[in-house]
């Protein structure tokens, strides 16, 4: 996906979602004209991420499988599930689920993404009907493209605030 749509595929999920504050949040940091628009590494796993529920809001099970590596080594544990780490399987299981009618509705939120060269883990939230998942998405550089190679999403006991470290510059 060029850079210049991808943004624009930004701002139309953060418009899609309805969430006050978030679509104005991805419009500022985001450049309005055609010519100002660089993607980071790390803007582009975002976009990746957000194309992953995109395809599992939509139930569309074709961008699911064009997500997913095709020569890296996959896995994918939905909750409750086992581990499954044949790419075949994978796509198997998302199809059973996005052809399902009870097919959950989803939105995510607070997401992070974790650089690691040509590797990417964009942890965060997974908001169901009923209740909220943890979730892990590990993305690797195929192609020129970020692909999906690992996905884990599980439920959330307990919730555990992260404590917060001092600025070692002051």
């Amino acid at each position: 996906m060029p850079e210049w749509r991808a943004i624009r595929h930004l701002r139309v999920m953060a418009r899609a979602w309805r969430a006050p504050g978030r679509a104005a949040m991805l419009m500022r940091a985001y450049p309005r004209s055609k010519k100002d628009a660089v993607m980071t590494d790390s803007d582009a796993v975002l976009a990746a991420n957000l194309e992953f529920y995109r395809a599992f809001t939509m139930r569309d099970i074709a961008a699911m499988d064009q997500l997913w590596a095709r020569r890296a080594p996959v896995a994918c544990l939905h909750p409750g599930w086992i581990a499954l780490t044949d790419r075949a399987a994978i796509i198997s299981s998302w199809s059973g689920i996005l052809s399902s009618p009870g097919a959950p509705q989803i939105a995510c939120f607070d997401e992070r993404v974790l650089m690691f060269g040509d590797t990417a883990l964009v942890l965060c939230e997974e908001e169901l009907d009923g209740g909220t998942l943890a979730a892990s998405n590990f993305f690797v550089r195929e192609d020129g493209a970020w692909r999906l190679a690992h996905h884990h999403a599980g439920q959330i006991v307990r919730r555990q605030t992260e404590s917060r470290r001092r600025s070692q510059l002051n």
